[in-house]
């Protein structure tokens, strides 16, 4: 005998009949990773053209896919490009599907290129909390939820909080996401969040 929290519900026993359902979701993890790939393509050009504004050591890695199945229980596809790590310094800039929530493209720093950006983070904060921009306050570097414990808007953080937060962390992170169902234009999409948040830095 089965026991009851084994059992399958009548919507779980449709499921498992259906092979469709998971051949269905991997061509859609198919569609993410040429998608990612395309926009990987147009980021290379992007930095080639404004190479003199970026860190040279940052642009030396080749842009990197990784799949992955269980964050927070549900699939992931994320490109990082530029993509720079040492034991002290970070400087990524990440693009992100999350099967059932969002797009979003991050930018993280850590190291040198937290202290030389932070600065002129706090300089620029008005304008950025104008832009749909997040700031991420959480102590973890690898959470990527928009839930209030990681992710606050910018516009809602006043520019003494953002000392604070600044000053409890040695990264920093900000974020745009952008909704699954913008998937038609989502390359254009992504590669503008990218450029917008790429800028924020190069000109720092």
């Amino acid at each position: 005998m089965i026991p009851a929290k084994l059992k399958l519900s009548k919507e779980e026993k449709e499921l498992i009949s259906d092979a469709n359902v998971i051949l269905t979701k991997n061509m859609i993890l198919k569609k993410t990773e040429s998608l990612l790939g395309h926009l990987s393509e147009q980021q290379i050009a992007y930095t080639k053209k404004e190479k003199s504004t970026f860190p040279e050591e940052i642009l030396k890695l080749p842009p990197k896919i990784s799949k992955g199945e269980n964050y927070l229980g549900l699939p992931y596809r994320v490109l990082d490009y530029p993509r720079f790590f040492d034991n002290k310094d970070i400087f990524m800039v990440r693009t992100m599907f999350w099967w059932g929530n969002f797009f979003s493209v991050t930018i993280q720093l850590a190291g040198k290129y937290k202290t030389t950006f932070e600065k002129k983070l706090q300089e620029r904060w008005p304008e950025l909390q104008e832009n749909g921009i997040y700031f991420c306050i959480n102590e973890d570097p690898w959470q990527h939820h928009f839930e209030n414990a990681n992710y606050l808007p910018c516009s809602d953080i006043t520019l003494d909080q953002l000392e604070s937060y600044l000053g409890k962390t040695d990264f920093l992170k900000m974020a745009i996401k952008e909704d699954l169902d913008t998937w038609e234009n989502a390359r254009e999409i992504l590669f503008a969040h990218f450029t917008s948040l790429s800028k924020i830095v190069a000109e720092s």
